[in-house]
Order: structure tokens, then C-alpha cells, then sequence
């Protein structure tokens, strides 16, 4: 509720901007800071309360993210055309200030075993397990990162959303600065994204937690796909090639945000769910704080040339790729 009024706030507040600067202050720190609260108690909630059918869960719940995306540009536009700037943050504040309601329904975590450091949840002894009491000291635990196996997620995450974000902010620009696209075809190119992205979120949902499908493994293709296909976009000049590269973008990136939480939920001990979402949930927001604005110094300092950018984009994904794969393989090898 907290960060569902932070955020609203803050978009609120965006009515009265008269500059850049006041912008940044208002969306980028108070309204960012707000959906940030939102997101963890969401993503904590939905992975504690399953276990069986986590992957669907948490893949229905992500998708509401998925859902907006599509609609944020389409109702933007028409709320400007309506009610020009300053109604339009106001509408958006009022929209945003309803996750208050939502978050009521948020159930807290149940009691659940905690385990020892020196042994893991699927071969725990009696005398190795206790119940959790929820005490504030529970809930900063930086014995964590004494996993290497999630410190090694954590940068596998970092280096996927550093090449993502900024794909995502300049595939537009792309067209219509280099491509010399009109504004309305260039527009398309995120609306399409934003489908594929959905696409991607329920194909997530569906196929995670087969039992024929390991979920490291399948993170690890698709998350190498996706930087395959960023560093492979330069070469996508005309229409139908920009919507070939737009579904399989949207569709890995749809997979991976479903994905990692679930994956993530597989390398730690059950206590550490809220620290280790809130770890994950830093990693994400600090590599777009990071790389958006070094992709736009970049961009600038190349005279408005985007190949650059794709390439390195699209290579920092496929090394996060890598990490995952080296999780995977150190995994099926310490099982024989």
C-alpha cells in the first residue's frame, strides 16, 4: 500500500513539471521508488503461497505487467489528446493509486521449516528444521550471499536487463532515425513487442515445471536467444524483418521475467524468498538506472548510429545466457 501511494504521488505530482529535472525527481525517483515497494510484496506473496504450480502462478500474476505495457502507450495518447498534460498525469495518479486496494488482498507468508545454512530443503533432517517466526531479524539476512549459486544469478540478471532496457527504449528511435520510419509505423514496433512479451509471459507459465523441462536450462536458451536475436536486429532494415525481431525479442523477454523469480526460488533456502526477492528486484532496477543512459551517451557519441549499441546489447544478454548455462551444468554434474 505504502508504495502504491509513493507511486501514486509522484505521478501526481508530474502534473505541475516544468522541466526535465522536475521529471526525474517526480517519476524516475518517487514513482519508481513506489512501484519498486510494489513489486517485491507481490512477487514474495506469489512464490511463498505455491510451490506445486509456482511457474503458473507467478507467470499470471507477472502478466498483468505484461497487459499494461500493451495498453500504457494507447492509453497515454488518448489521455493527452483529451485532457492534455496535466489531466493526463493526473488519470494516470488515480490509476496507479489503486494498487492500494489490491494490496489489501496480499496475504503475509505463512509459517514455513527454515533450514540450516549446512543443508539444503529437499534433504533436511527433523533436527534441521524449525519453524519460521517472523522477527525483524529474519528478514535481513545476508548469510545469502554465501550461496554462489545466486550471487551468479544476480549477475546473470544484471547483464540480461542491461542489454534489454535499452533495447526496448531505442527501437524506436531506430526507426525513425536510421530506418527514416513515420512515426505511426515506428509505434507499432512497441506495440508488437508488448504482445509478443505477453505471449512470452503465458508460454513461461505453461511449460516451467514440466517435469520433462529443467527450468535453469530452459531460462539459459531463451535468455541466449534473446541476445542472438538483439545483436542479429542490425541486420532487420525493412518491415517484416523489424516484426520477426520484435516477436522473438518480446517473447524472451516475456519468458525471462517469469522465469528468473522462478528459478530463483529453486537456488535459495525457503527463508531467504523475501531478502532474495529484494536482491533481485535491485539488480533489475540498478542495471536499467545504469544502462539506459550510457546507451543514450553511447548512441551520441557514434552521430546517431544504433549499431553499437545493438551489438554490445545483445552480447551482454548472451553472457548472462552463459552464467546460467555454467549454473546448469555445475548442477546436473554434481548429481552424478
Amino acid at each position: 500500500m505504502l508504495g502504491a501511494i509513493l507511486a501514486a504521488a509522484g505521478t501526481t505530482a508530474s502534473m505541475m513539471a516544468t522541466g526535465v529535472w522536475y521529471l526525474i525527481g517526480s517519476l524516475g525517483f518517487v514513482t519508481g521508488f513506489g512501484f519498486g515497494c510494489m513489486m517485491i510484496p507481490a512477487l514474495v506473496s506469489v512464490t511463498v503461497w505455491f510451490d506445486k504450480r509456482r511457474p503458473l502462478a507467478v507467470g499470471i500474476a507477472i502478466c498483468g505487467a505484461g497487459t499494461g505495457m500493451f495498453l500504457y502507450s494507447s492509453i497515454v495518447r488518448f489521455l493527452l489528446e483529451h485532457y492534455d498534460f496535466h489531466g493526463c498525469f493526473l488519470i494516470l495518479g488515480a490509476i496507479v493509486l489503486h494498487g492500494c486496494v489490491f494490496g489489501l488482498l496480499l496475504r503475509p507468508p505463512p509459517p514455513r521449516p527454515t533450514y540450516n545454512d549446512t543443508s539444503s530443503s529437499a534433504n533436511a533432517t527433523k533436527s534441521d528444521i524449525e519453524f519460521e517466526t517472523q522477527s525483524p531479524q529474519n528478514k535481513f539476512d545476508v548469510a545469502i550471499f554465501r550461496n554462489w549459486k545466486y550471487d551468479a544469478f544476480l549477475l546473470s540478471c544484471f547483464l540480461f536487463s542491461l542489454g534489454f532496457f535499452p533495447v526496448f527504449m531505442f527501437v524506436t528511435s531506430r526507426a525513425l532515425k536510421e530506418l527514416e520510419w513515420g512515426e505511426d509505423e515506428a509505434a507499432f514496433l512497441l506495440t508488437a513487442i508488448s504482445i509478443a512479451n505477453i505471449c512470452g509471459r503465458l508460454l513461461c507459465a505453461i511449460s516451467l515445471g514440466r517435469s520433462f523441462i529443467n527450468n535453469i536450462a530452459a531460462l539459459a536458451f531463451v535468455m541466449m536467444l534473446g541476445g542472438v536475436t538483439v545483436a542479429l536486429s542490425m541486420i532487420c532494415n525493412g518491415y517484416h524483418t523489424m516484426m520477426v525481431f520484435c516477436a522473438f525479442y518480446g517473447l524472451s523477454g516475456g519468458f525471462m521475467f517469469v522465469g528468473l523469480p522462478i528459478v530463483m526460488a529453486e537456488l535459495i533456502l525457503p527463508q531467504h524468498v523475501e531478502i532474495a526477492s529484494g536482491f533481485f528486484v535491485f539488480s533489475v532496477g540498478m542495471a536499467a538506472l545504469l544502462g539506459i543512459p550510457t546507451a543514450g551517451v553511447l548512441v551520441d557519441k557514434t552521430s546517431g548510429n544504433f549499431t553499437l549499441l545493438f551489438l554490445m546489447a545483445g552480447s551482454t544478454i548472451s553472457v548472462g545466457a552463459l552464467i546460467l548455462l555454467g549454473i546448469f551444468l555445475v548442477n546436473k554434474f554434481s548429481k552424478r
